[in-house]
Order: structure tokens, then sequence, then C-alpha cells
């Protein structure tokens, strides 16, 4: 029997604070969007096109490694135990950026050396 499907890209974690469920809505709807088009790599940004919600004036996002601590935990197996193969995930951190945070990214990267993809919706 084959081992189970790979994904192809990784599973984003939005980080924000606040209780708002619009954040996650637009997580959601940014992965569907964009799925096949955006690796979703380390410094690709985002940019969503309007605020995400009636709080906050941010209006993008990066993608960058997500704050769940440890980095052994942003690579996870999600085999059945005792499985043979392994399918593992990858865990990508989408963090809400101003406009023009995500015009500084695209101009210098967020490391100054490595450039991000901009892709839009």
């Amino acid at each position: 029997m084959p081992g189970p499907k790979r994904r192809p890209g990784p599973e984003l974690c939005i980080s924000v604070r606040s209780g708002d469920r619009l954040w996650a809505m637009a997580a959601r709807f940014l992965a569907e969007q964009l799925r096949g088009r955006c690796p979703f790599s380390y410094g690709n940004t985002i940019y969503f096109g309007e605020q995400v919600c009636a709080k906050s004036a941010m209006t993008a996002f990066v993608v960058f490694a997500p704050a769940l601590g440890e980095q052994r935990h942003w690579r996870v197996d999600v085999s059945p135990a005792g499985h043979e193969s392994h399918n593992m995930i990858n865990i990508a951190g989408l963090y809400p950026i101003h406009d023009v945070e995500r015009q500084y990214i695209g101009e210098h990267g967020p490391h100054s050396t490595k450039y991000p993809v901009a892709i839009e919706p």
C-alpha cells in the first residue's frame, strides 16, 4: 500500500494578538486563492488589497518562520503511527504588515540578501 500523499507547500500559521476571527479567515482566503501560485516561502510578501479588519490598518502579510518556539516544531510528521513512510509538513508563519513594510521588504528583502516574491491574489 503506498504511503500518504505529500501535501504541496507549507501549512500556514497566522500570529496576531487579536480575538478577531477575520485574521484567521484572511489566512484561509489567501491559502485558497494562492494555492499553486505562491510558494509561501520565507520572505514572500502578499498584498491583501484592503484592511483585514476594522481595528487594523494592515493590508499585507509576510511569510516567515512560525512563532511556535523551537525550530523542531516547524516540521511535523503527520503519518499514521507505525507507518514506514513519512508525510512531513512544514509550518510557515503568516504575519500581518503595513503596505509600506511590504514595499520595503520588496525593495530590500527581509535580510537584505534574500529578496521576496510579491504576489497579489
